[in-house]
């Protein structure tokens, strides 16, 4: 919520919580600081090795998650939605079978406070971990 508060703040808009955007759920690995992105995805693939250990949300899980989400968005409007790494994958996965993975999610870069933009009626993807609003929603 610090980051839809901030949105919101700057643009009137007024957030509204949808637990389905939550952050992937990852067991042991909840909160756990990592000195690099190396050492958090060895971490991450040691789990996903052990056969999805207690508490790791799948990826079949998390895609599920967001297919509801973005199953229940009315068509024709521009919705903002609000999450963290995993989440933004499991809906780029949604529009384009290249993502559709834990594998893929992992390639993608999406830095923190970036803009990821998806166009559900063309189902296609305008813009993945960018620091900018693509022109097409402008228009």
């Amino acid at each position: 919520m610090q980051t839809a508060g901030i949105i919101a703040n700057g643009t009137g808009i007024n957030p509204a919580v949808d637990e389905r955007l939550k952050e992937r759920e990852m067991g042991r690995l909840n909160n756990v600081k990592f000195d690099s992105r190396e050492m958090m995805l060895k971490a991450f693939w040691d789990e996903v090795e052990s056969d999805y250990a207690e508490g790791l949300e799948s990826w079949d899980s998390l895609k599920k998650r967001i297919s509801g989400f973005m199953g229940g968005l009315s068509e024709g409007k521009v919705f903002l939605a609000v999450s963290h790494r995993d989440v933004i994958a499991a809906a780029l996965g949604s529009v384009d079978a290249r993502f559709d993975s834990d594998i893929s999610a992992d390639v993608l870069s999406i830095p923190t406070a970036s803009i990821s933009v998806i166009d559900l009626e063309a189902k296609e993807i305008l813009s993945i971990g960018s620091d900018k609003i693509p022109a097409q929603l402008w228009g």
